[in-house]
């Protein structure tokens, strides 16, 4: 808490230095993980508010920041392991249409709402039905992200792949469409029998 109170006291004090709002949010960010595991979940949000709150004055202030941009996906993710599914996916979208050339935040929050997903299959206070439009919804906006990065320049096809995050979208149809058409498979090195013979 010291050095959330420290950086706190210098971002207010410098309100035109935009890695002290950065470094605030990732203090307030820390401190929600670290209360996420003591099981106190309301401080965690309340915490997280506070991370979400000085990422958007950071945000303002340079918003070509790539340290200060990424911090988002920290935060939003934290909603997403709070269960609180529908705050990080809206959350997620809404940062990255803040970016109309943000083919990496609109990728970030493809991942974000791909794991929502997932998420969302252990809330407790929808009935099955909703559960699956609920999951549904998140997958088709996920792809809809996916769609947009690209078309925004995102390149970094290894990871459209690859990443862990979008296994839930994995398997439709839409998603093979885009990989397909953007990162097929690597093909596997042919040997070079000169250098064999050798």
């Amino acid at each position: 808490r010291q050095s959330q109170k420290l950086f706190e006291k210098l971002a207010t004090g410098n309100p035109t230095i935009p890695r002290y709002a950065c470094d605030v949010s990732m203090a307030f960010n820390n401190l929600a993980f670290v209360a996420f595991k003591a099981g106190d979940r309301p401080k965690a949000r309340i915490f997280l508010n506070s991370a979400i709150k000085w990422l958007e004055v950071a945000t303002k202030l340079s918003p070509q920041d790539r340290t200060i941009r990424h911090q988002a996906l920290s935060c939003f993710s934290g909603l997403r392991t709070l269960g609180e599914h529908k705050a990080a996916a809206d959350g997620a979208i809404e940062f990255a249409r803040k970016f109309p050339n943000g083919g990496i935040e609109f990728f970030q929050a493809a991942r974000i709402l791909a794991d929502c997903s997932k998420s969302v299959e252990e809330d407790s206070e929808q009935s099955n039905s909703e559960r699956e439009i609920a999951r549904r919804n998140y997958q088709d906006r996920a792809v809809q992200m996916l769609v947009q990065a690209l078309q925004m320049g995102f390149d970094d096809y290894a990871q459209l792949r690859d990443e862990d995050d979008l296994d839930p979208i994995r398997n439709l149809p839409a998603f093979k469409e885009l990989l397909e058409k953007h990162a097929p498979p690597m093909k596997e090195a042919v040997p070079d029998e000169r250098s064999s013979d050798q």
